[in-house]
């Protein structure tokens, strides 16, 4: 997956390479107004996806959580707790951040980043900072970092993915919702098998996530447009920022 960054090093802009020489506040600026846009358009790719047909339950009377099949959830990328109730944030969409490193000149986005406040940009002019704290992605942990990003990898690149011992039982305990001959919704565990002794056993020894590719799809859309703001930025802001570099 990339992580999606738009790196003056990247660019084939003539316009970056330009501003890092001029002004590093107008090179900022035209980057984080270029990333604000990326992460929007990743956060409607993401959405754009279905849900997946996986869902799971409360915990049973034994204790024991259940995925469901045929209860989608309600919205690809949602997060759910493992008692079964949504997670907050709802979904992952709402961890597709922008962040601009100032000093290396990069905006990282659904990347490593420390908490932050975003930086105010007027006319090419840092001003300070604006806004709330963004919570990094390390927050709960070096583990909790892992997860986040694993997650965006997870969505983005699909894969397969061996099983535990537990984590195939607990496949295992998959409930299908289907229809009997009476129209009755009755439950199947298509995945937990019976052996000729009667002992059952987990069908299911790995899983295969859906590529989508979302991360790519939102960078190639957004490319053209980080570089046409990033020329109107120029174009606007270029003579000012000149004229005040001379006076100093």
């Amino acid at each position: 997956m990339i992580q999606t960054s738009l790196h003056i090093e990247e660019s084939i802009s003539p316009f970056f390479i330009e501003m890092g020489r001029v002004s590093n506040d107008l090179l900022n600026h035209a980057l984080q107004e270029g990333g604000a846009i990326t992460a929007k358009i990743a956060n409607r790719k993401l959405r754009e996806n279905a849900p997946s047909m996986w869902n799971q339950t409360a915990p049973t009377t034994i204790g024991q959580k259940q995925i469901t099949l045929g209860t989608a959830k309600e919205r690809f990328g949602d997060r759910i707790k493992k008692d079964g109730s949504k997670a907050n944030p709802s979904n992952m969409k709402a961890m597709i951040k922008h962040y601009l490193n100032e000093d290396a000149h990069l905006v990282v986005i659904m990347g490593r980043h420390p908490t932050f406040i975003p930086v105010k940009y007027v006319n090419g002019e840092r001003k300070g900072k604006q806004g709330k704290a963004v919570s990094g992605t390390s927050k709960g942990g070096a583990s909790n970092e892992r997860d986040i990003i694993n997650i965006f990898q997870k969505l983005n690149d699909g894969g397969t993915k061996k099983l535990s011992k537990k984590a195939s039982w607990l496949l295992s305990s998959t409930i299908v919702y289907k229809k009997n001959a009476k129209g009755e919704i009755v439950e199947e565990r298509p995945f937990l098998g019976v052996d000729d002794n009667g002992k059952t056993y987990p069908k299911i020894r790995s899983v295969t996530y859906k590529r989508t590719l979302f991360a790519e799809e939102a960078y190639n859309a957004s490319k053209s447009l980080a570089t046409a703001k990033a020329k109107q930025i120029y174009d606007a802001y270029f003579d000012a920022v000149m004229k005040k570099i001379g006076a100093n």
